[in-house]
């Protein structure tokens, strides 16, 4: 760990109101209160722990402002989703076997200072070993692998090679073939290790428009494949809400079905079932923040970017079920975050 840097708490804990909230799976529940964070991803291990973590810039564990090196995924553990505890900084950019033409390719672009910043990191276990998935700024994203989820974490595959494969996560099949997804439509198969790729990517999309341009998760509910990525309600950058759709199918490679909708400002949001098999979606600030009431009495809520959440990390309730039909179906259960807004640019039934 650096000798210098930021000091962060190592122990965080919900209040009495907010245990109930979480107990009764029907109201949102800010985790991290008042934490600066982006991108939380909530993940359930073999070991029955719940592993947080999420985007952080220099506000990490032993970070300083402009201080690139120390950039890093950093790592909380939950029993029970209300009280967590701090685990550490298992991986910094400065650890990159290729850390030096990373920083080389930020320091062409012209925000941030040049700086070079972790993003939208995620944990995984999978046949005995875990994971770790990020990408950066600098158009290359990494992939680690550990025997325990402190570590230590070792490069699984060189930044140049794993490439610009923005916001990745990892997926086991029911029959053990791996795949990576990125960006938001994009797959391809990997090796049993992950240490390699299989073939070539393949786009797996909605039959009628696009799905979205980042964010992308993926689960199986009943006999479906159901694909996550998030968009922006007015299809413009930065105007409206940043929310997440879904859309399913019986391959894993597709054909997949037309865009649904999840819900309002869970853009790369990623579900997670709790201890008693309940769904939640994780939810993060992302623009200006308005009391729900005082947004929707808005002339326009597609001016600007627009959120609902605080900084933390919001769980949000909701249910997920197959129809008649064998179709999946969201109900998010905080009507906050249930239904589009008006400026949304699809509609839906």
């Amino acid at each position: 760990m650096p000798k210098q840097g930021n000091s962060v708490a190592k122990y965080y804990s919900l209040d009495a109101s907010e245990r109930l909230d979480l107990k009764n799976h029907d109201k949102a529940v800010n985790i991290f209160k008042g934490m600066w964070l982006r991108d939380p991803y909530i993940y359930k291990g073999p070991d029955g722990y719940f592993y947080y973590t999420g985007t952080r810039l220099d506000r990490i564990l032993g970070g300083a402002k402009y201080d690139h090196a120390n950039e890093g995924v950093e790592i909380w553990r939950s029993k029970n989703l209300a009280d967590w505890e701090l685990l550490g900084v298992p991986v910094r950019l400065s650890m990159l076997s290729e850390f030096d033409d990373l920083v080389e390719r930020a320091s062409k672009k012209p925000h941030n200072e040049g700086k070079a910043l972790l993003w939208a990191p995620e944990i995984h276990s999978f046949d005995g070993k875990w994971y770790i998935t990020h990408t950066t700024n600098s158009q290359r994203a990494a992939l680690w692998v550990a025997n325990n989820p402190e570590g230590p974490y070792k490069e699984l595959i060189g930044i140049g090679k794993f490439g610009h494969r923005h916001d990745p996560t990892l997926y086991q099949d029911d029959d053990g073939r791996n795949y990576l997804l990125y960006r938001a439509t994009d797959i391809i198969e990997m090796k049993k290790d992950f240490s390699g790729f299989i073939g070539n990517k393949q786009e797996i999309k909605p039959s009628d428009r696009k799905i979205g341009h980042e964010g992308t998760y993926m689960i199986k509910v009943g006999k479906k494949y159901v694909v996550f990525g998030t968009a922006w309600s007015t299809d413009k950058m930065r105007h409206g809400t940043y929310n997440l759709y879904y859309t399913t199918s019986d391959n894993i490679m597709g054909p997949y079905s037309e865009r649904k909708w999840v819900g309002r400002f869970l853009g790369h949001g990623t579900p997670f079932k709790d201890n008693q098999g309940r769904w939640w979606m994780t939810a993060f600030t992302n623009g200006k923040y308005l009391e729900y009431d005082t947004l929707m009495a808005q002339d326009t809520q597609a001016d600007k970017a627009y959120t609902g959440t605080k900084n933390g990390a919001m769980l949000v309730p909701m249910d997920i079920s197959t129809d008649e039909k064998g179709e999946v179906r969201f109900k998010v259960k905080d009507y906050r975050f249930a239904t589009p807004g008006p400026e949304e640019v699809q509609s839906f039934n």
